[in-house]
């Protein structure tokens, strides 16, 4: 399964879905925009929806993917281990304690890296969704018009949420450091 042959059709395929994703990004942008909350933001106000909500999409939809992909590795070591200590203890009866010992480190292992992907899922989820709130309301909001306080609540929002998600791509080093207990 794991071979050369499929780890380039992976390439190919993630290369493929990545130019679908960020199509859009060619003809609906344009830089040095006035009065738009990035510097490089959507033409129109269609271009701006779509942005909004592929933004969205790409923040959301991978935290379960991590969840399922992280707990299927998880599960994948464990079933390789019984598999090798049921061999081992096969063969060896006399190290049969010797085996209990290492099986509650392991576990031990495996329940601190199950910890550690909960805690950068709950992580990551609760930093991103401010700006994924902020993004949708300003796409829902974007042909109102507004006053100068209104505007600057906006700006401000859009600030702090944006600065959320900013720590949101620092955190793993630190739950890796702080979660990762003795696994590391």
């Amino acid at each position: 399964m794991s071979s050369l042959k499929n780890a380039k059709r992976a390439m190919i395929i993630s290369l493929i879905v990545a130019i679908l994703i960020f199509s859009h990004v060619i003809y609906c942008h344009e830089p040095n925009l006035i009065n738009a909350p990035q510097k490089c933001y959507g033409i129109t106000i269609a271009c701006q929806f779509v942005a909004d909500i592929s933004f969205m999409l790409l923040t959301i939809v991978p935290l379960p993917l991590m969840l399922m992909f992280g707990l299927m590795t998880v599960c994948n070591i464990r079933q390789s281990r019984r598999q090798v200590a049921n061999r081992g203890t096969l063969m060896v009866r006399n190290t049969r304690k010797v085996n209990m010992n290492q099986q509650r480190q392991l576990s031990k292992q495996d329940h601190n890296l199950i910890i550690m992907l909960l805690v950068q899922i709950i992580i990551l989820f609760i930093l991103s969704i401010p700006l994924c709130s902020q993004k949708l309301y300003s796409a829902i909001v974007a042909d109102r018009t507004s006053s100068a306080l209104q505007d600057g609540i906006d700006d401000l929002t859009y600030n702090l949420a944006q600065l959320l998600h900013f720590l949101a791509n620092g955190m793993p080093f630190y739950i890796y450091t702080l979660a990762g207990g003795k696994v590391f």
